[in-house]
């Protein structure tokens, strides 16, 4: 019980910072966890992409599926 209470001390204005809310909702790093498993999913499954800049538009593509390209 004393080493769940040092941490507890220890981490308490984390803990609190987690209660945050911003418009209603609380602030989370899921939508960016989300977008690194799927960074890290592409380069499981690119087989070694060799140019950059085609892993760089894959990975920008997979991510903005509901943006619409726009030809410049």
């Amino acid at each position: 019980m004393r080493a769940i209470g040092k941490t507890l001390v220890k981490w308490k204005s984390e803990i609190k910072a987690s209660f945050i809310k911003i418009d209603g909702r609380r602030i989370s790093n899921g939508p960016i966890e989300s977008t690194n498993n799927k960074i890290k999913t592409i380069i499981k499954t690119s087989n070694g992409i060799r140019k950059f800049t085609r892993f760089r538009n894959r990975v920008l593509y997979s991510i903005n599926k509901d943006i619409p390209i726009q030809n410049k």
